[in-house]
């Protein structure tokens, strides 16, 4: 922020409190909190404009992921910070509760299959797993993935379409993605925008607790998500899971 914009922004301020001093606006409503995913390594320089947008029409709450000590964001902006260390599935569970989206503007390969994979054995990628199957909406960014401008034709293709095929499974759960400077955007739309219901999550135990009961097939929700693991379970114990009206058969 340059200082004519500082300058801006405190003299909208004091303007706004003292017509709302004498009612002739209303007094501001809670906003939505957005919940921001950070990890070890996270880049403030590329992360802070995000961070900068959204506060202009929401409650960012910055969530420093893991077990090693994280600095804490940078600069003025002056949100909350939480840490939500790998242990901790009860504090998972409660930052994802009480935001309205949970966004991650920088990722790894990794934390990408995870997610997509949806394990949840990481802060990281368990808040967000959550979130998902909540019927949160989960944004991620897709830029520094992989190396940009020439630098790409040096990734193998099979690596890229690995990469493209784990993107097309967190479209399938209704989880947005988009560029880092488009990101804020994406927010503002999904925040005015209404949620999607809680989504059923099937584990592979549920499959065998099924398979033991004698049952031979399973028509779940629509919005149901079923994990890699409890597709081959069905698949080896020859129970059929179908999803609602579609009758897909999956494993």
């Amino acid at each position: 922020m340059n200082l004519e914009e500082a300058v801006s922004t405190i003299v909208r301020q004091v303007v706004e409190e003292l017509l709302r001093s004498k009612g002739q606006i209303p007094a501001p409503t809670d906003r939505a909190k957005v919940l921001v995913l950070l990890a070890d390594g996270y880049d403030a320089a590329r992360i802070e404009p995000f961070i900068r947008h959204i506060s202009a029409f929401s409650e960012p709450v910055i969530g420093l992921c893991g077990d090693r000590p994280l600095q804490p964001f940078p600069g003025d902006i002056g949100c909350a910070t939480i840490r939500l260390s790998n242990g901790d599935r009860p504090g998972w569970k409660a930052a994802a509760d009480e935001a309205s989206v949970v966004a991650a503007p920088q990722l790894t390969i990794g934390t990408l299959v995870r997610i997509s994979q949806l394990i949840d054995e990481d802060a990281f990628a368990g808040t967000m797993v959550y979130a998902i199957v909540s019927g949160k909406d989960a944004v991620l960014s897709t830029s520094h993935l992989l190396p940009s401008g020439a630098d790409r034709l040096k990734v193998p293709p099979v690596v890229i379409e690995k990469v493209a095929s784990h993107w097309q499974q967190l479209a399938k759960y209704g989880v947005h993605a988009e560029a880092l400077h488009q990101l804020h955007r994406l927010v503002e739309t999904l925040i005015a925008a209404p949620r999607a219901g809680r989504r059923p999550l099937v584990h592979a135990k549920h499959v065998r607790e099924w398979a033991k009961e004698g049952e031979s097939q399973i028509a779940l929700p629509a919005s149901a998500l079923i994990t890699s693991l409890a597709r081959e379970e069905a698949g080896m114990l020859g129970l059929r899971l179908v999803h609602g009206e579609n009758e897909r058969k999956e494993g």
